[in-house]
């Protein structure tokens, strides 16, 4: 996966902070033939699973794959926006920011 330099710092930076973790922004891509972080699509991070969208399944399945590419245990990952929709946000339970941003930035390199 190919992601320009200034699009990932601005993805990056808005990261917003939360009650003990930090917000992250997903597009999902459910039914997708190879699983994993696909890059970024209108300042959001596109997820790629080969799940498909029903009973919640794709949701909590990006939300391993969330945990898994930034270090975390699964259950400190939770969707508080859009469980039903392709635009998503994530909770990230134990990271700053920055440390989220980091990982990130490794994951997507």
């Amino acid at each position: 996966m190919i992601c320009r330099v200034d699009d990932v710092d601005a993805f990056l930076a808005a990261l917003r902070a939360d009650a003990g973790g930090v917000l992250v922004p997903v597009r999902a891509q459910p039914r997708a033939k190879r699983e994993g972080l696909a890059g970024l699509h209108a300042g959001a991070l596109r997820v790629a699973t080969g799940v498909p969208p029903s009973d919640g399944r794709a949701t909590a399945r990006i939300g391993e794959l969330l945990a898994d590419s930034l270090g975390v245990p699964r259950s400190a990952v939770a969707c508080v926006v859009g469980p039903t929709r392709r635009d998503k946000l994530y909770r990230v339970a134990g990271l700053t920011p920055l440390q989220a941003g980091a990982r990130l930035r490794g994951a997507l390199a």
